[in-house]
């Protein structure tokens, strides 16, 4: 009988000690896989709405600061970078680009902003704008006329640039896989347009699918 014992636990450690069965690691390998392709297309799709909701919400920022310095002095101005406010001023033409990160511009800091020169005087006002990490922005007028703006917005590593224009309500989409890792201190695509009283993106080709209204 004593002997009956230690057979059956010698029987008992080995199998213990024994491990995984080749079926089993194949079964777990399997598995992992399969969670895998289920995870990592998902994570990236989760990456790319955080890149695009980036620039999305920095351009809003943009457009809100746009408003602001109208509502001051019946102007808006072009983006420029490297200053402190008020910047030094544009009577209109093309903006600079801003590229993230870059803290808001203030009279004491250097950092992005929009300026403009109030027509008929020698007056530079100027109203600070922050841009997040690996996002560029742009926002310009046309030459002479500070009445309207375009305004661009892209991260480097989105697959969408956002556009706005000061004669529509509308935040503006283009996307296009091209566009995903773009160069730094670039925006993929050009402004439509820059026409007084006309919504520059409305039905304009861009990307796959045209500008589209959010």
């Amino acid at each position: 009988m004593r002997d009956f014992y230690e057979a059956f636990r010698r029987s008992e450690r080995l199998n213990r000690e024994r491990g995984f069965t080749l079926i089993e690691l194949l079964v777990v390998i399997a598995i992992i896989a399969i969670l895998a392709a289920i995870a990592i297309p998902q994570f990236a799709k989760y990456r790319m709405r955080a890149f695009n909701s980036a620039a999305e919400s920095d351009l809003r920022n943009l457009a809100t600061a746009q408003e602001a310095l109208f509502a001051d002095n019946m102007i808006y101005g072009v983006t420029e970078d490297g200053n402190t406010l008020p910047g030094s001023g544009s009577t209109g033409g093309n903006g600079a680009v801003v590229d993230g990160p870059t803290p808001a511009a203030t009279e004491a800091q250097a950092g992005g902003l929009i300026t403009a020169t109030i027509p008929g005087t020698t007056q530079n006002v100027g109203i600070g704008i922050a841009v997040s990490n690996n996002v560029d922005v742009v926002a310009s007028t046309p030459t002479d006329d500070l009445s309207n703006y375009v305004a661009l917005a892209h991260h480097n590593q989105g697959d969408t640039v956002y556009g706005k224009d000061s004669d529509s309500t509308s935040i503006y989409r283009c996307k296009d896989d091209a566009f995903v890792g773009d160069t730094v201190g670039s925006i993929p695509v050009g402004a439509p347009g820059i026409t007084p009283n006309n919504d520059d993106f409305n039905g304009v080709t861009c990307g796959d699918l045209g500008w589209i209204a959010q």
